[in-house]
């Protein structure tokens, strides 16, 4: 569907991990491991969602270094945003860099 090829912009959480730039996650992404609330975005976040986002983003600060000329794959434990059982899961997200020099977070097709 189209909302699976969305971006959201988390730039200004981000910018609490250290990230230095523009930082978008893929909507699929940000649906599981933030939230899928509707109209949800990194500006309006409660303290649960933003402290899931800065999860994310800290796992990924913490390989970008690993990303400069290919995407590199991440390990992330969390609850899904819509889990009925309440049992945390790994997933492998990826980070790639954007040639406008930014990045770009997503579910792992591996």
């Amino acid at each position: 569907t189209a909302a699976q090829h969305k971006s959201v912009d988390v730039s200004s959480v981000a910018v609490v991990a250290a990230f230095a730039g523009h930082v978008t996650m893929d909507a699929e992404a940000f649906g599981v491991t933030v939230s899928r609330r509707p109209g949800a975005c990194d500006t309006n976040l409660t303290g649960y969602e933003r402290g899931r986002l800065l999860d994310v983003l800290c796992h990924a600060k913490a390989v970008q270094r690993q990303c400069q000329e290919h995407e590199t794959e991440f390990p992330d434990w969390v609850v899904s945003s819509d889990a009925r059982d309440a049992r945390p899961r790994v997933l492998w997200m990826a980070i790639r860099k954007e040639p406008n020099g930014g990045y770009h977070i997503h579910l792992s097709d591996a």
